[in-house]
């Protein structure tokens, strides 16, 4: 549930199920989490969120190889890069 929420991108649902347990690096069928459907969508709040509050790693793979630093690449998602820049020093 908290992966279908985050991808359509919807932080408050997605903190809601957070608050109740379930881990933040909680992997979907295909091992993507937070950080990368954040990274997918191009939601900067939501990565900010990822990254100082719950602090998922930038390097966590997807099954076929991804991290969310590629996602957001791929995705043209430029203000997120950023994002990774500063708090990963990449």
């Amino acid at each position: 549930m908290m992966l279908l929420a985050a991808s359509h991108s919807y932080l408050n649902i997605s903190a809601l199920i957070l608050s109740k347990g379930l881990p933040p690096n909680s992997r979907d069928e295909e091992g993507w989490s937070l950080i990368h459907y954040a990274a997918f969508w191009g939601d900067i709040d939501f990565m900010r969120v990822c990254v100082r509050d719950l602090q998922l790693k930038s390097d966590t793979e997807t099954d076929d190889g991804r991290t969310p630093l590629h996602m957001t690449a791929l995705r043209g998602h430029l203000d997120l890069v950023q994002v990774f820049e500063i708090n990963y020093e990449i």
